[in-house]
């Protein structure tokens, strides 16, 4: 028995030294196996010690050398005290359980790029509003299960499929946007189970087809429609950073010149800023119609710059 124990601690001991490969002082890393690509990972299995606003960087070095960060490992995230996740467009997989019970966690931008979200991505955190990237055909079991705070999500019209327990115990869940022309196929095992009525907006000649195919039958079906708001979004300069405020209304597409850098619905979004202002522009949409532009520009060293202008007259 003594001899088994001893067994079991030294293999404990080992996974816990075998965590990551290195650090960069900030986030953990594992070399994937190309040998030039990192992922990022966790410090002790199933219990992160990552806290507060997290940035992913591009890229991280380690002796010298420097690897493109390309994905976010199995439970990275598992449990830890994150409440901001800014994830850079060179990540393009995320593994399972990666935020699953980082109960502090509300804001998350997701990767342009990524194809499905892994099963138990983001349940049992307290996210309000998920902008799903266009290109994801797959939201797997779990993704977003019991997620208690989360009242708006926007499905891109790729999506195809919704497995077991996809939304399952969202109970504040108020509207889902779906440009998916034909519904996705969400007949898996309880992927609505414990919901009470919400809004699903869907293109305009798609809500008969909606309204007859289970389970979105269950639910009220509405034809898109444009919108007008106006809002103010303030940034503050944190280093490397510039953190702005956008609001809750809607999803917003960040854009400098014409390129896409994201598409969020987080409360707040992270610009980079390298001490030369720069000039992004923010796109309020619901997935069907965006409204008036609003530009930002990122500001010196910890000055604060706002800017209020009502859009979408």
């Amino acid at each position: 028995m003594r001899k088994s124990l001893l067994s079991i601690l030294l293999a404990a001991i080992t996974l816990n030294m075998a965590a990551y490969d290195f650090t960069d002082g900030t986030l953990y890393y594992n070399i994937l196996g190309s040998g030039t690509e990192a992922e990022v990972t966790y410090d002790v299995f199933e219990n992160s010690s990552y806290q507060g606003v997290i940035h992913i960087p591009a890229k991280a070095e380690y002796n010298g050398k420097m690897y493109d960060v390309t994905a976010i490992g199995e439970k990275a995230f598992y449990r830890s005290g994150v409440t901001d996740i800014h994830i850079p467009s060179t990540i393009k997989s995320i593994g399972k359980h990666a935020f699953q019970f980082s109960m502090k966690l509300t804001n998350i931008t997701l990767p342009q790029g990524i194809e499905s979200l892994p099963e138990y991505m983001l349940a049992n955190t307290n996210i309000t509003a998920v902008a799903i990237p266009d290109g994801v055909t797959t939201i797997n079991t779990a993704a977003f299960e019991a997620c208690n705070s989360l009242t708006t999500l926007f499905f891109p019209s790729q999506l195809d499929k919704i497995n077991s327990y996809g939304v399952y115990a969202c109970h504040s869940l108020k509207e889902i946007y779906c440009l998916a022309v034909n519904p996705p196929d969400a007949t898996a095992f309880a992927v609505f189970q414990g919901l009470e009525d919400f809004d699903v907006i869907v293109p305009d000649n798609s809500v008969d087809t909606y309204s007859s195919t289970e389970p979105w039958s269950k639910f009220s079906i509405y034809p898109s429609e444009e919108f007008t708001m106006t809002m103010t979004v303030q940034g503050v300069n944190k280093g490397d950073y510039d953190e702005i405020s956008l609001g809750d209304a809607k999803a917003y597409r960040i854009m400098y010149g014409d390129e896409l850098i994201a598409v969020t619905a987080a409360e707040t979004y992270y610009l980079p800023n390298n001490g030369t202002p720069r000039t992004y522009t923010i796109i309020p949409t619901n997935y069907f119609y965006d409204d008036a532009p609003l530009s930002y520009t990122t500001q010196q060293t910890g000055s604060v710059g706002e800017t209020d202008q009502e859009i979408g007259r």
